[in-house]
């Protein structure tokens, strides 16, 4: 006769049913999680100055639920155009696939910012304290306050110093650095302790060893005292 299966404790299902909202919530968050592994392999060489790295102090948000919408620059500089609207993505690819302008255009009185549009998607180093990826690269000159001309929608976009483009194989070689920088201290350290594991193993082994032949030896000698040692009986 076969047993029948256990019956799940509550215990179980509760773990269960936890694994499986922190594998969907995972899942959306990809994007997130990706660019916040990104960010921390990039702290270390960024706080070493090797390498420059986006602040959350760096990010402006866009309101562009009117347009035009305007924004102070108070540095000159490169800049990056992020977005995380869906709708604004759409009309992004198809632009791209269409070879047509930059949707968007940024203008002074008598200044117009020529635009870039990024053709890629998001990557790890881009920065995670803006939302979604970039779109656009531009260049400020000149201090000052500049109008952007875009499709309304009651959203924001981000501007964010524009630190990578141009030095991706550069950051990539670094953090790779990094890396096995780090997994070779990690491996060392491992095998340093795993060397001292056997060491005193070893030692307590001799320890014993020395223990059981000293207790042989007086066993041993005893036994002879012993046998040497005459006896008090006489036969009869």
């Amino acid at each position: 006769m076969t047993s029948l299966p256990k019956q799940p404790t509550i215990r179980s299902i509760v773990l269960g049913i936890a694994l499986l909202i922190l594998a969907i919530l995972a899942f959306v968050r990809i994007p997130d999680i990706v660019k916040y592994a990104g960010t921390a392999l990039m702290y270390v060489p960024a706080k070493l100055g090797v390498i420059d790295m986006v602040m959350p102090k760096d990010v402006i948000a866009l309101p562009i639920d009117k347009n035009p919408s305007s924004i102070m620059f108070s540095s000159p500089g490169k800049y990056a155009l992020y977005t995380d609207n869906y709708n604004l993505l759409i009309i992004h690819d198809a632009v791209l696939g269409s070879k047509a302008e930059p949707w968007i255009k940024i203008q002074t009185e008598d200044v117009q910012v020529e635009m870039t549009m990024i053709e890629r998607g998001l990557v790890w180093h881009d920065t995670p304290f803006a939302r979604g990826r970039p779109i656009f690269t531009f260049t400020v000159n000149q201090p000052g306050t500049y109008e952007f001309i875009h499709p309304a929608r009651p959203d924001n976009m981000y501007l964010v110093p524009d630190v990578t483009t141009g030095k991706e194989v550069f950051i990539g070689f670094v953090v790779f650095m990094e890396v096995v920088i780090v997994a070779g201290a990690v491996l060392y350290a491992r095998r340093r302790k795993i060397a001292t594991s056997r060491r005193k193993r070893k030692e307590v082994l001799e320890q014993n060893r020395e223990r059981v032949e000293q207790t042989w030896s007086k066993i041993k000698n005893r036994q002879a005292k012993s046998e040497e040692k005459p006896s008090r009986w006489k036969k009869p």
